[in-house]
């Protein structure tokens, strides 16, 4: 729950000691271990979701685009356990996780993650319709963003965001995840808000 412990590393016997059950009434709800997270996840997903729903109306979408990724990244401060299983699953091929899940608990995650990719995708669309951001795929941008500030806050937690100093030697300070939210929004935001007439932006600019 705190980020301490890898769920490579977490087993079913570990899950149902703490919950104080049985592991075999563990494996009668559970089609597998994934599936636990995945539902963990899908509980997690649902709080940004109604935050993000609950969010002022910004007619400029840009604006609407940098509230919905700081939503995001709050979230990811407040709950590390959220953290580790977005990055948990996010590790694993989709049609590889489908496998060890069931149809319901499939569905259910489905649904979660394209409510919250959902409201992304809206505001990139009217971006594009109104001029303001150019971007060829406003569904795809839409799945990368969330993807990137998960992997870019995860590094602030850790204290794990290398730099080269002037003696080549590679440096690991400890950024504030508060100051990896700032940053990692407001170059989102700025970045795929691009105004009317630049270029799609390189991937490569979003985690420089």
């Amino acid at each position: 729950g705190d980020g301490g412990t890898s769920m490579d590393f977490i087993y079913v016997e570990d899950i149902a000691r703490a919950a104080g059950l049985n592991k075999a009434l563990i494996y009668r709800a559970f089609a597998s271990k994934d599936e636990i997270f995945v539902l963990a996840a899908k509980s997690y997903l649902d709080e940004p979701h109604t935050l993000t729903d609950a969010l002022p109306r910004a007619d400029d979408p840009t604006e609407r685009l940098r509230r919905q990724l700081t939503v995001f990244a709050d979230f990811c401060i407040t709950y590390p356990a959220f953290l580790d299983c977005g990055l948990a699953l996010l590790r694993r091929p989709a049609t590889e996780l489908r496998d060890t899940l069931s149809d319901a608990a499939w569905f259910r995650i489905s649904r979660s993650v394209g409510r919250c990719v959902g409201a992304v995708q809206r505001a990139l669309q009217d971006g594009v319709e109104k001029e303001l951001i150019v971007v060829e795929d406003p569904g795809f941008l839409a799945a990368r963003l969330p993807t990137q500030m998960l992997g870019s806050m995860h590094l602030a937690r850790r204290g794990a965001a290398p730099t080269q100093t002037a003696s080549v030697a590679v440096t690991p300070p400890a950024p504030d995840p508060d100051q990896a939210r700032h940053r990692t929004g407001q170059r989102l935001s700025r970045n795929e808000g691009a105004q009317r007439g630049a270029a799609e932006p390189d991937s490569k600019d979003l985690i420089s």
